[in-house]
């Protein structure tokens, strides 16, 4: 029998140095028994990253071998804020950052994580429940969760508000409890800073609130300002006829 001959493997089937099949299999092996949240809705088939490379997606160039060699951690940040505008490229290019950051080394994940998990909080804000989804199942991942929890003292204060929020205005109930989970999870990595949140959050909305009533109470003084004018004007409208009619006798 002829000896099996495989073919080597080319730069562009390595990430970070590593070949994409190693990388698959640790990936693997990493988010086996994942938490709490495994996906079980409608499944999306997720486009590779080389089909996505284009203007409307805003991945063009972007290639995950550069990954901390421009000193950004992340090739460009750019890419980072790079989600297409249609509904399905932003659940599928979500898809593909999460296979990103599931290789992604510590070290280079700080450098990227204010602008990824503003870009996150967005995604979760989305009234389309899909993009909203796929952006929390981020915390079903083993890994990006570890990452998450050693630097929750910065990325926390990001999230919480968007959370919170949604939380109560989401109109999607599997959002919701998505959301709860979430929270749950952030309150028992960091539970001083989940309080302190939650106590300035609050303060805030009830600032907000006044603020809204004091804007409505405004705008109702000026529209009973301007029925006052157009009555003082029908009024004088009315006086002028008469006396025109006093005149004309």
């Amino acid at each position: 029998m002829e000896p099996k001959v495989t073919s080597p493997v080319t730069a562009a089937e390595k990430v970070d140095g590593f070949s994409r099949k190693s990388v698959r299999r640790a990936r693997q092996r990493r988010s086996h028994g994942s938490s709490q949240f495994r996906y079980q809705s409608s499944q999306v088939e997720l486009t590779p990253l080389a089909l996505l490379k284009g203007k409307e997606s805003g991945l063009e160039g972007f290639n995950p071998g550069n990954c901390g060699k421009d000193g950004h951690g992340f090739g460009r940040q750019q890419h980072v804020q790079g989600l297409g505008k249609g509904k399905e490229r932003e659940v599928m290019f979500l898809g593909e950052l999460e296979e990103i950051l599931d290789v992604m080394e510590p070290s280079q994940f700080v450098t990227i994580q204010e602008t990824l998990f503003k870009q996150i909080a967005k995604c979760i804000s989305s009234a389309h429940f899909q993009v909203a989804e796929r952006a929390l199942y981020f915390w079903n991942n083993e890994y990006i969760l570890s990452l998450i929890e050693e630097n929750s003292q910065s990325i926390l204060p990001i999230m919480f508000g968007t959370l919170y929020r949604v939380s109560k205005e989401h109109w999607n109930q599997t959002i919701v409890s998505l959301i709860y989970n979430v929270l749950k999870t952030f309150m028992e990595m960091n539970g001083a800073l989940f309080d302190e949140l939650t106590s300035s959050y609050k303060v805030d909305r009830q600032r907000e609130i006044k603020k809204e009533r004091e804007r409505e109470e405004l705008w109702r003084k000026l529209d009973d300002l301007q029925l006052r004018k157009m009555k003082s004007l029908e009024d004088l409208k009315e006086l002028s006829n008469g006396q025109n009619l006093l005149c004309t006798d």
